[in-house]
């Protein structure tokens, strides 16, 4: 089977300056708000905790960078991270989470969203996405391969596929190798 990231709607390419490496005390703003938005922890009255959902376990988890060329120059103070969460579910007990981090006048901006192999991303995370503009269809291909390879380091042994132009919008599909060497939908 395949996933299908045919939500990706491509507007003029822009020009900046590379990606700047997150600073620690901007990790430190993203664990405290991992923590509170992911935060299906129980805490059971015999001092054991049980997952009810989704967990940012900061102890567990590693922030690892991400750098797309396309989208750090359309970008260019966004920077892109992955680590895990845990889940109560017993198919999928790490889940694989995509992060951006924004400079923004007011201070961040950071969003995420979950791997596509366990959920819908994030419309708030996709959002940062609309109004990037490629005036080519080359260039319409490089920004939707760009956002494909986010999504395809949170997924599990994937890798990009049929690309599409469609004019007004774009479709990739990501596949997913399953564990008997087939592809998942």
């Amino acid at each position: 089977m395949l996933k299908h990231l045919a939500w990706l709607h491509i507007a003029p390419l822009l020009a900046s300056s590379p990606t700047p490496t997150p600073l620690p005390s901007d990790l430190k703003l993203v664990i405290v708000h991992l923590q509170h938005k992911y935060d299906e922890v129980v805490r059971n009255t015999d001092g054991t905790t049980s997952i009810t959902g989704l967990a940012y376990a900061a102890a567990e988890a590693t922030f690892k960078p991400v750098y797309e060329p396309t989208l750090a120059k359309l970008l260019p103070t966004t920077r892109f991270l992955t680590t895990t969460l845990l889940s109560n579910h017993h198919e999928y007990p790490m889940v694989e989470l995509l992060v951006s981090l924004r400079s923004i006048p007011m201070g961040q901006d950071i969003r995420s969203a979950v791997s596509p192999v366990y959920g819908e991303p994030s419309r708030k995370f996709l959002m940062q996405f609309m109004g990037l503009s490629a005036k080519t269809a080359a260039d319409r291909e490089a920004l939707t391969r760009a956002i494909g390879t986010l999504f395809a380091s949170v997924t599990h042994a994937s890798s990009l596929r049929s690309f599409q132009d469609h004019g007004s919008s774009t479709s990739l599909e990501l596949g997913m190798a399953s564990s008997n060497g087939g592809s998942l939908n």
